[in-house]
């Protein structure tokens, strides 16, 4: 599948897990977007999700990963992280913001992990950016995309 640009307009969604990205009724930014080793994060495309209402399908893409979750977790002996719902913002208002140090981010289309797959990454290197440059864009995203859509999957077969 060849990578598609991806306009201003787009909406794209975060998958939100309890843990570690929200407790106690609470987001936990830091670790919404930790972009760990200066990794990028994943988002969702709602224009490649489905015919339903995007946000429905989006829900049906966390219910899955929490299956995928709930079998990794059971293999390992450990609590499985449980999908709670999802963040919005569309690729415009995150590409357009810059910090005062002009570091930003780029969305970019990652179809190899699936067609409905997009990466978050910071625009500049991030050799050249601060511990704080990163902690202020990550918080800052916060800020651009939207409360919580929250959602419960129903129960998994592989949990029972």
């Amino acid at each position: 599948m060849e990578r598609e640009d991806i306009a201003d307009s787009e909406i794209l969604s975060r998958l939100v897990f309890n843990p570690p990205m929200y407790k106690n009724s609470t987001l936990i930014w830091k670790l919404i977007f930790e972009f760990q080793n200066n990794q990028c994060e994943s988002l969702i495309w709602h224009r490649h999700v489905g015919f339903s209402p995007a946000i429905a399908e989006v829900h049906a893409c966390g219910c899955r990963r929490e299956a995928e979750k709930i079998v990794k977790a059971r293999d390992l002996g450990k609590v499985p992280a449980t999908y709670v719902g999802a963040i919005t913002a569309t690729a415009g208002a995150i590409q357009a913001y810059q910090n005062p140090n002009g570091h930003g981010f780029v969305v970019v289309h990652e179809p190899s992990e699936g067609r409905e797959h997009v990466h978050v990454c910071y625009r500049s290197a991030p050799d050249t950016m601060t511990r704080g440059d990163k902690n202020e864009l990550k918080l800052k995203l916060g800020e651009i995309f939207s409360d919580l859509d929250p959602h419960s999957c129903p129960a998994h077969p592989a949990s029972q």
